[in-house]
């Protein structure tokens, strides 16, 4: 539970604070115990934590300053803390911040505020020349209907980054309700982009499948027939399109199939494909 933020920190506050910061700046960006610490730093949500990270983004190294952006992003978890003064600190930096991996930062946990202005403050890196900070857009923007941050992600979804393509792809089926002919055209051309991988494919056709496009029937049908596609058996569950049944039931001998998945997932997909079926 997050820890009271409107009184002044206590010298045992500071040290906690502390440790965990150089915890987290001696581990590998990213790695296990990277995640640890900056998840305990997250959870404490007092005062102390938030005046430690905020001196860290003017650290001299861009490593500490993006550490500073993934404790202030997300800080108290699950019930945020002082989130208007993080979002202040976040966008103060981003004025001054050049290097790529700490705007990456600053983009991913600005948008993930839901401050009023983060989409605004966002949106400037959506065309980065540096793929990585085009990724931390793409999660920034990530779940905001703001049709600002809808047509960027349309923008995105086209990206030469596999990376950036793929989580702009995800973002634009999966995480918004949004529903328009330019998102539905959007997700139906990674369907015919030779260059993508079928993960990308995959969230495509989920995407479309939510909207209820049933044009994109037969593109399930040979995602399903390629392989065992989790998400092709997805999306074909959300369309419940008979002509899906026989390549749905192909896939229970699949080698790689696993038990649960069979009886669950698979199960699921072909009992909504089945106009016998009590779904």
């Amino acid at each position: 539970m997050a820890q009271q933020t409107d009184t002044q920190p206590t010298a045992e506050d500071r040290a906690e604070a502390d440790h965990w910061i150089a915890h987290a700046r001696a581990a590998e960006p990213g790695g296990d115990d990277y995640q640890e610490a900056v998840m305990a730093l997250h959870r404490r949500g007092d005062r102390a934590t938030f005046e430690a990270a905020r001196a860290l983004l003017d650290a001299d190294e861009p490593p500490a300053r993006a550490l500073a952006a993934d404790v202030l992003g997300q800080l108290g978890v699950p019930e945020r803390t002082l989130p208007e003064a993080c979002f202040a600190a976040l966008t103060d930096r981003l004025r001054r911040e050049e290097h790529p991996a700490v705007l990456a930062a600053l983009a991913h946990n600005l948008g993930g505020l839901e401050q009023p202005g983060a989409v605004g403050a966002v949106l400037p890196l959506a065309d980065h020349p540096d793929p990585d900070v085009r990724y931390g857009a793409v999660r920034g923007l990530m779940g905001h209907d703001d049709p600002r941050a809808i047509d960027a992600l349309i923008a995105l979804s086209a990206d030469p980054e596999p990376d950036v393509r793929s989580w702009a792809t995800f973002a634009l089926g999966s995480q918004t309700e949004v529903d328009t002919p330019a998102l539905r055209a959007a997700l139906m051309a990674r369907l015919d982009d030779d260059a993508l991988d079928a993960e990308i494919r995959g969230e495509a056709l989920v995407g479309l499948a939510e909207r209820g496009v049933d044009a994109i029937v037969d593109h399930v049908a040979r995602a399903l027939s390629a392989g065992l596609d989790p998400l092709a058996v997805e999306a074909a569950g959300l369309l419940g399109a008979p002509a899906l049944l026989p390549a749905l039931k192909a896939l229970r001998a699949h080698p790689e199939m696993t038990v649960h998945f069979r009886s669950v997932t698979l199960g699921d997909a072909i009992a909504r494909c089945d106009p016998e079926a009590d779904v």
